[in-house]
């Protein structure tokens, strides 16, 4: 029952993400309108600093305050609280490990001769923070609890601050979200793949001299290769994706030039 009144959908938990974001982006963007006019923008001294210092005044006045941040409270979203360890904690490690990040290049000029060594640990040190977000990430959309690495390492869940007797359910948006992500992924991978060429390995082949060697019927604008196959020009110049001089044969991949193609087309 606990976990039934506790539970927040995950696309509420992920656009609180996005509008915690908007918010330092609106802050961001006021900074860089007041030095724009500067003959040196202080922002390229300081500008890490004054965005730690940025992030530090809303974690102050909203998750240390309130125990939920501004998108979060926005859509009616607060964190579970066991201890006032994991509210420091999350903001000492969202503004420090920022800042980090951005001043690498300065760290890494206080130990000379050390360099390439530390570019190369900073590296990894990332690679292995973005494979971590990725794995938790998955693990969220599962379970829907910790939507980032931070609130998993410390153990903060949400709740919903609002409780009423006649809620709207919105799991059924999370589906739709889900699914409509996952179309628009397939839509921009199928065009990446050359199906064709795949059917006519995978198809038994019943062609001859006759009949296109991909769709097996009578050819409509016949080809014939240099390696002695038959194509509708359609199917041919279809198969591939290329964008260049020569197009692989679908059955043996020899290369054919496009001039061979337009010159048999035309006698």
């Amino acid at each position: 029952m606990d976990e039934n009144e506790n539970f927040v959908p995950r696309v509420n938990q992920l656009d609180a993400e996005e509008l915690d974001q908007e918010i330092l982006n609106i802050f961001k963007g006021g900074l860089q309108n007041a030095f724009k006019y500067f003959l040196r923008n202080p922002l390229d001294l300081i500008g890490p600093e004054l965005e730690a210092i940025i992030k530090i005044i809303i974690w102050n006045f909203t998750l240390r305050a309130r125990n939920s941040s501004i998108g979060q409270e926005l859509l009616g979203i607060e964190f579970i609280v066991k201890n006032r360890l994991q509210i420091v904690g999350t903001g000492f490690l969202n503004i420090v490990l920022k800042y980090l990040e951005a001043r690498q290049s300065s760290i890494v000029r206080l130990f000379p001769g050390r360099e390439e060594m530390l570019n190369k640990s900073f590296q990894t040190i990332q690679n292995i923070l973005k494979f971590a977000e990725l794995v938790n990430f998955v693990i969220f959309l599962q379970n829907g609890i910790y939507p980032n690495l931070i609130q998993r390492l410390l153990k903060l869940k949400p709740r919903p601050v609002v409780q009423e007797s006649r809620s709207v359910g919105y799991s059924f948006m999370t589906r739709e979200l889900m699914w409509h992500l996952l179309t628009e992924l397939v839509i921009f991978l199928v065009p990446l793949i050359d199906i064709s060429s795949f059917y006519s390995k995978i198809r038994p082949s019943k062609a001859d001299e006759n009949h296109c060697a991909t769709c097996l019927k009578l050819p409509i604008v016949r080809i014939s290769t240099p390696c002695s196959h038959v194509f509708c020009y359609y199917c041919l110049v279809s198969s591939s994706s290329a964008d260049g001089e020569y197009i692989p044969c679908p059955v043996c991949g020899t290369k054919i030039n496009k001039q061979t193609i337009c010159s048999t087309i035309h006698s």
